[in-house]
């Protein structure tokens, strides 16, 4: 027996017992690597507060050692009576792969069903432990196994026909995949099944250390090149998958998912117009298609619907309408409008908020963040808190004949009779009239056709089509020089006028003084 290790970089996961380490490569794509385990109900937020965060993963036994480091794109948690279950998805690469020169290596850029079925085989029958590492072009396989045994491998490799079977037993469906050898049939693995649907076909089997178990074919899988032909009908390979799983060892198994092109004829669920509770589990919406991942309880802890489902919006399409997503945590309906179990969609939230009352006539769309949008009978109003206070002083206000938008103590206010600006001191209003500027009760500006007011608290200076009128306590002139053109220049004064100067002259042609008392001195 080898000695393995399997490190995980534990800081962004808490997990307190490591259950599964799943990793998958399919064509086009980076390597995903799918982590399971159970964690304490404790560490559930700081769980959820890993994602985006690296994750590094490092596997060795004593031929193979290679490193692997990915982004967490996805968590969920599934709770259930046994405890709390999580899972994560990780999407990354490997960035370094040694080989010691015990291993054996086969490569290839597409390798069939019947070829690693093959490499599975050589693995069963040799206590096999080894692992299968995705090359830097993502579509190119390297498997690695020990290179002992020789000719065993090479008379298990010499079969060249390698038929996959399926028993039907009290309903279920189980696949086992194997080889015929003097007239008996060695199955590649004891937990061998197969998943069926309308949409994809899954392909698992587990490599075992004995060929004990034997199964009489009721169907039988042919393999041409890449194409899967069940009972004559086609079936398409998509994609690829590499498990390891932690049981007293690490063991491999290979899972082949196939696209079939026809409608499947098993029994359908009986879910046609039922309506199911779930539980938002992620909201990132990888693709942009207005989805939400939604952990759905089945039948029982192990039949579970965990898995990105549209969300239904009413009354909108892909340009138009109202759209929204629910947030994480969130409890959801989801319906199955038909039999097919891919045919689901999100379409309900459960309210969960507080016992605020709302009335009935009134509308709401709100955010986490406090931002709302609240509709009635010819009432439309906007509300956004405050990035710090969380006070409600932002909020715009649209009326049957008014428009009302207020931001942190200043407010604009608009009817078809005027336009009003103001915040505690000071005051704008726009009318028919004119325009009226007011800081307090006593100073103000006015401005109307052809009559325009300056005024504070002692002193006034208005303009109109009749003069210009100053009043006050003291008016000061500061100019060189005072032009008045006019024939008769005017100047009167209650208890006269006094002209003060070092030097004073006068200049015209006549000087007409009347007065009872003249005095110069």
């Amino acid at each position: 027996m080898k000695n393995s290790e399997l490190h995980l970089s534990t800081e962004p996961l808490p997990f307190l017992h490591y259950e599964e380490c799943i990793l998958h490569s399919e064509v086009n794509q980076h390597t995903k690597l799918t982590l399971k385990g159970l964690i304490s109900e404790e560490l559930i937020h700081e769980f959820m507060d890993a994602a985006e965060q690296n994750l590094n993963l490092h596997y060795k036994n004593d031929d193979i050692e290679f490193f692997w480091v990915g982004i967490i794109q996805e968590i969920s948690i599934k709770r259930f009576a046994g405890g709390t279950k999580a899972e994560v998805i990780v999407l990354g690469k490997t960035i370094e792969a040694d080989r010691s020169p015990y291993t054996r290596s086969i490569q290839g850029d597409s390798l069939s069903l019947k070829e690693i079925a093959n490499h599975l085989h050589d693995a069963a029958f040799k206590n096999f432990y080894g692992q299968v590492a995705n090359t830097s072009l993502y579509n190119n396989w390297l498997i690695q196994y020990e290179e002992t045994n020789w000719q065993l491998m090479n008379r298990l490799a010499s079969q060249n026909n390698i038929p996959l079977f399926i028993d039907d037993w009290d309903g279920q469906l189980e696949l086992y995949a194997g080889f015929q050898n003097n007239n008996e049939t060695y199955q590649l693995g004891p937990h061998d099944y197969v998943e069926m649907n309308t949409r994809q076909i899954k392909l698992s089997s587990f490599p075992l250390h004995n060929k004990d178990f034997l199964k009489q074919p009721s169907t039988t899988f042919h393999i041409v090149g890449e194409k899967l032909q069940i009972e004559g009908k086609p079936y398409t390979i998509v994609a690829r998958t590499l498990h390891l799983h932690q049981f007293s060892s690490f063991q491999v198994d290979y899972v082949l998912v196939v696209e079939n092109k026809w409608k499947s004829n098993q029994p359908q669920h009986p879910i046609e117009g039922r309506t199911f509770r779930g539980i938002v589990v992620n909201t990132k919406d990888p693709e942009h298609l207005g989805r939400v991942a939604v952990c759905l309880p089945w039948e029982n802890e192990n039949d579970v619907i965990n898995r990105f489902l549209p969300w239904a919006t009413p009354f909108a399409t892909k340009e138009i309408g109202f759209h929204t997503l629910p947030e994480l945590h969130e409890i959801v309906f989801v319906m199955f409008p038909t039999c097919e179990v891919e045919d689901v969609f999100v379409y309900l939230t459960e309210r969960t908020m507080s016992n605020e009352r709302l009335t009935n006539d009134m509308q709401y769309w709100r955010t986490a963040d406090g931002t709302q949008i609240a509709l009635s009978k010819h009432l439309l109003t906007l509300s956004i808190p405050h990035p710090e206070t969380q006070e409600t002083k932002r909020h715009i206000v649209l009326k049957e004949n008014e428009l009302e938008i207020h931001f942190d103590g200043r407010q604009i206010k608009l009817d078809s009779q005027k336009l009003l600006v103001n915040d505690d001191k000071h005051q704008i209003e726009m009318n028919e009239q004119g325009i009226h500027l007011t800081t307090d009760e006593n100073t103000k500006i006015q401005i109307q056709p052809n009559h325009i007011v300056f005024k504070n608290e002692k002193q006034l200076i208005e303009l109109s089509e009749n003069g210009i009128v100053i009043k006050g306590t003291n008016l000061t002139i500061e100019a060189n020089e005072i032009k008045a053109d006019a024939t008769e220049l005017t100047a009167t004064a209650k208890s006269g006028i006094k002209l003060s100067s070092q030097n004073t002259t006068i200049e015209c042609s006549q000087i007409e003084m009347k007065s009872r008392n003249i005095s110069m001195g």
